[in-house]
């Protein structure tokens, strides 16, 4: 993934955002843009935003003493994730292909992404977009490569997407390795934010011994 130069300002957003979640104090947070903008001339040319974002959210946590901002917002999707899952799982279970709908289920919870978007309705979002085809369909694909699998390696993205990742872990029906950051970054998920999941109980939880917002 490479940054463009377009990506700037939303990492300044993002600084502010996030900053204002933990603090009202503006001269903190000027501060902390202050910081931000010093930093920017350190970053080589086409560094990857997930090596952007984890400078900036090292700043913030080190002027303002706050590790997880985002803990409470984690928790709170991931408990309304749990909240659908019995419903989605019937639907999963009657339906003609079901790894085909854990899939889609999967790519639903996608929209959790508060790096990226704030506003979304959970349960709206994921019915609009199980109904909807994909752009791109390498299903036949998959399926050649997970027939040959013997185990899979499991990304994980962001907390409260972790339960939508549950119904194809449970489903493909092979030893899964699911990968979480180290630390708390935006809302990605940590192994607590797994652990809140469920995921424990259908994969491996290990780390990637990263901090950003993504995997270098």
């Amino acid at each position: 993934m490479k940054s463009y130069l377009d990506c700037y300002p939303c990492f300044f957003t993002q600084a502010i955002r996030t900053s204002r979640m933990i603090t009202s104090d503006e001269k903190k947070i000027w501060q902390i843009l202050n910081e931000v903008s010093l930093s920017l001339p350190e970053i080589h040319f086409g560094a990857t935003p997930p090596e952007i974002g984890r400078k900036v959210y090292r700043i913030i946590s080190k002027r303002t003493g706050i590790k997880d901002p985002y803990r409470k917002i984690k928790e709170k999707c991931t408990r309304q994730a749990l909240s659908l899952y019995p419903e989605l799982k019937k639907l999963m279970n009657s339906s003609e292909d079901r790894l085909m709908t854990a899939i889609r289920i999967s790519i639903a919870g996608n929209i959790i992404d508060f790096g990226a978007n704030f506003d979304f309705d959970l349960k709206k979002d994921v019915g609009t977009i199980l109904s909807q085809d994909f752009s791109i369909n390498h299903y036949r694909e998959f399926c050649e490569a997970l027939d040959k699998a013997r185990k899979i390696l499991y990304l994980a993205d962001n907390a409260g997407e972790t339960v939508f990742d549950r119904f194809l872990i449970e489903e493909i029906n092979k030893p899964v390795i699911y990968v979480v950051r180290a630390h708390p970054i935006i809302n990605d998920a940590t192994r607590e934010d797994a652990l809140l999941a469920g995921i424990d109980k259908v994969a491996e939880i290990v780390s990637s011994g990263c901090d950003a917002p993504g995997n270098i």
